[in-house]
C-alpha cells in the first residue's frame, strides 16, 4: 500500500482505546449474569431446593459490580505511545511493565476490524518483529486506520536509514576467542 507524504520529524501520540470494547463486555457479563441466575431460580424450582433470594440477589449484585470494575480497570491497564522511532506498550495498574519496540525491527503490519469496529471506527494493529519472533498488537484502537498509515509511514522511512548490525570485527573476535578456548 503507497503511503503519501512524509512522516512529522520528532512526534508523539498516546493512542486512545475505543470505550466500545468495554462497554460490549460489560453488557455481555450483565446478560450472562442475568441468564445465570434465572437458571438457579429455574432449576430451584424444578429440583425443589430454595435459596434464600435474598442471598441470591445480593451475590447477583456482587457479582454484577465486581465483573463490571474489574472489565474497566483491565481497559485502563493499557496504554499504547507511538513516538517517530519506537512504540511503548505499557501494562498494569499497580505495577506497570512496559515493552519498548523500535519501528527499525518490525517487518509488517495488519490492520483488523470486526463487524463492531467497522461500525464503531476501531480495529486492531498487529506487527510482526522478526528479531524478536513477536506478534506486538495494539488492541481496540479509535481511529486505527490513521495510526495503521502513519506506523506504515514510520517504518518505511526507518528501512531507507541504515540498519545497525554487530560489527563483523566483533563477531570474528569471539569466534576467535571460542576457538582459542576449545584449543586450550
Amino acid at each position: 500500500m503507497a503511503t503519501h507524504g512524509p512522516v512529522p520529524q520528532n512526534y508523539e501520540y498516546v493512542l486512545r482505546r475505543t470505550f466500545w470494547s468495554p462497554m460490549f463486555k460489560i453488557i455481555a457479563w450483565h446478560i450472562f449474569l442475568y441468564l445465570a441466575k434465572m437458571l438457579i431460580v429455574f432449576l430451584g424450582g424444578i429440583l425443589s431446593f430454595h435459596l434464600a433470594e435474598g442471598k441470591l440477589h445480593l451475590l447477583f449484585h456482587v457479582l454484577l459490580l465486581g465483573g463490571t470494575v474489574w472489565i474497566l480497570l483491565y481497559w485502563n491497564s493499557l496504554r499504547y505511545t507511538i513516538t517517530n522511532h519506537k512504540i511503548i506498550i505499557e501494562k498494569g495498574i499497580l505495577t506497570i511493565d512496559r515493552n519498548t519496540f523500535l519501528f527499525r525491527n518490525i517487518e509488517y503490519v495488519k490492520l483488523h476490524k470486526n463487524v463492531f469496529g467497522r461500525l464503531c471506527w476501531f480495529g486492531t494493529i498487529e506487527m510482526y518483529a522478526p528479531t524478536l519472533q513477536e506478534v506486538v498488537s495494539l488492541y481496540n484502537i479509535a481511529e486505527a486506520r490513521r495510526y495503521f498509515k502513519l506506523i506504515q509511514k514510520s517504518i518505511s522511512e526507518h528501512r531507507r536509514t541504515r540498519l545497525v548490525y554487530p560489527s563483523s570485527r566483533v563477531m570474528h573476535g569471539l569466534e576467535k576467542q571460542k576457538r582459542d578456548m576449545k584449543v586450550a
